[in-house]
């Protein structure tokens, strides 16, 4: 003898004529808002969030972290590269930086960084310098010169 609905709790949706509800697939990147009791629909998360199960929301990835949706997880942003929060992809620092959070750092003189290096490297080879900071390789002494600190 059914007498009435219940509202689906958080957490939790139902299609019309359903008997049950169902929770939704956070680990795809779904889930049912909090404090929408009676959900009918999984809200799907985004590029550049994740899919909270315990909160019922999605939740934008931490800076150095990504996500192209669809998904429970940030993935942390590989060596060289970096994110600001919310990030959909990671990108490398370009040549004379390396990653610092969400930003990218110029090298100091006398230093250099490749493409995607994820620290600065000392100009120490014979005759090597860098007079500016930012630099992308290290410059040779001209003959009759030398390097000075």
């Amino acid at each position: 003898d059914l007498q009435r609905c219940d509202l689906c709790p958080d957490g939790k949706y139902s299609n019309p004529a359903s008997a049950s509800c169902a929770d939704c697939d956070h680990t795809a990147g779904y889930v049912s808002l909090a404090g929408t009791d009676g959900a009918t629909i999984c809200e799907f998360c985004g590029a550049g969030f994740r899919a909270n199960k315990d909160a019922h929301q999605c939740e934008e990835c931490d800076v150095d972290t990504y996500s192209v949706g669809g998904s429970d997880s940030c993935l942390i942003c590989p060596a060289g590269t970096n994110g600001v929060k919310g990030s959909m992809s990671c990108s490398p620092c370009p040549p004379g930086t390396i990653p610092a959070g969400d930003t990218c750092q110029d090298c100091g003189k006398g230093k250099y960084a490749e493409f995607q290096a994820t620290s600065c490297s000392a100009c120490s080879g014979p005759g090597e310098y860098s007079d500016a900071e930012g630099s992308a390789t290290c410059k040779t002494s001209p003959a009759g010169q030398k390097p000075t600190d």
